[in-house]
């Protein structure tokens, strides 16, 4: 129950599609992750791991290309786990 106020905020602020840039889809993979791991499990954020998994690049990265590094490796490593948890379940 203490983190109800969150998890209604983090899925308020998820966008309906996934922005071009490497923070955007980090953003998003963190909100997907951090619901996931306070218990959610609904049709929504399956959706939104489907989405997430057509936003992957073509070498397995998340990000944009010609961006800082860090950014991307960031977005690759929250996409991963993020779809790695949903998988678990």
């Amino acid at each position: 129950k203490a983190t109800a106020d969150v998890r209604v905020e983090l899925k308020k602020a998820q966008p309906v599609d996934i922005g071009p840039a490497s923070l955007d889809v980090d953003l998003y993979a963190e909100r997907l992750l951090f619901l996931l791991l306070a218990g959610e499990r609904d049709t929504t954020l399956s959706q939104w791991a489907k989405k997430l998994i057509a936003r992957q690049n073509a070498d397995g990265s998340w990000g944009a290309p010609g961006e800082r590094p860090y950014e991307q490796f960031h977005a690759t490593m929250v996409a991963a786990w993020a779809l790695a948890v949903i998988d678990a379940r």
